[in-house]
């Protein structure tokens, strides 16, 4: 039974392929992966109020129930008595060292999108944690985004507006590109993803050491099924061909004046421009 587990998280906008990047990983034997837990959301989003108890009642039960959900019972024993943050980090971590351990697993994959803004806190918790950034073409992440939140509105708390999805993805793109020289960080584009699944998950596992099974890429969705929650069906279309549906969204949700003005200001945002000459791309 493996006693090194490394830790990998996920990170990017919304709607950049990252289920499809979890999925493909998840085939390989020596990777876990589980569902989004947005646990460092939950715990560092009202920081830096005080860790009221409140706040630590609420993390001991999301941590009971990851631990439940992800086969680790009885998890008493991992759930800090306390209400110190840092206890509680600590158990996030070490659940999920524990279900890696009890498969026989070398590494964990957690994707949670908006653990992106967190990624400070999760390198202080655990320096050697690594990240992996996927990032997509502007048109086709503002264009799903678009679309997402408001044919699920309840999930996604709201409909956005065209300009909200835009400067979502503006600000995730400058912050992944903050750490692009890095050590522990790597890019990913989700068009070479899409287009050359097998050179990317084969490279990303020699990087992260651990086994390369290009059998098993097939499983992938699979994996996209095991690894999404009920309440998550705009993700079903994971399964099935790995193709680029990215364009079909911006010629069926947007208007044309909405495409028009979106390609204008896509055109002047410099930091992308920056990122596509970047010769450091998995």
């Amino acid at each position: 039974m493996n006693e090194s587990v490394g830790h990998l998280f996920i990170v990017g906008a919304p709607r950049s392929g990252s289920t499809l990047l979890q999925s493909l990983l998840a085939t390989q034997p020596g990777v876990f992966s589980l569902p989004e837990t947005h646990f460092f959301h939950h715990a560092f989003h009202r920081s830096p109020a005080p860790f009221f108890f409140p706040l630590a009642r609420d993390l001991k039960k999301r941590l009971g129930r990851l631990a439940e959900d992800i086969g680790i019972s009885p998890p008493a024993d991992l759930i800090p008595r306390g209400i110190r943050r840092p206890a509680h980090v600590r158990a996030f971590f070490e659940i999920l060292d524990r279900a890696a351990r009890i498969r026989d697993k070398t590494l964990w994959v957690e994707k949670t999108p908006r653990h992106l803004y967190f990624i400070d806190r999760i390198t202080a918790s655990d320096p050697g944690s690594r990240f992996l950034h996927i990032l997509r073409e502007g048109r086709d992440v503002v264009a799903s985004t678009y679309w997402v939140t408001r044919r699920y509105p309840e999930v996604w708390g709201r409909p956005r507006t065209l300009e909200e999805c835009l400067r979502r993805w503006q600000r995730d793109v400058q912050i992944s590109a903050r750490y692009r020289e890095c050590k522990g960080h790597f890019l990913v584009r989700y068009e070479s993803l899409v287009d050359r699944p097998g050179r990317v998950i084969r490279r990303l596992c020699r990087l992260l050491g651990t086994d390369f099974a290009p059998a098993l890429l097939s499983g992938y969705d699979r994996q996209s099924r095991l690894l999404r929650t009920p309440d998550e069906e705009w993700k079903a279309d994971v399964a099935g061909p790995i193709v680029d549906r990215g364009a079909r969204r911006f010629r069926e949700e947007l208007n044309p004046s909405q495409q028009d003005c979106l390609i204008r200001r896509l055109a002047d945002f410099k930091p992308w421009k920056n990122l596509l000459s970047w010769e450091g791309w998995i």
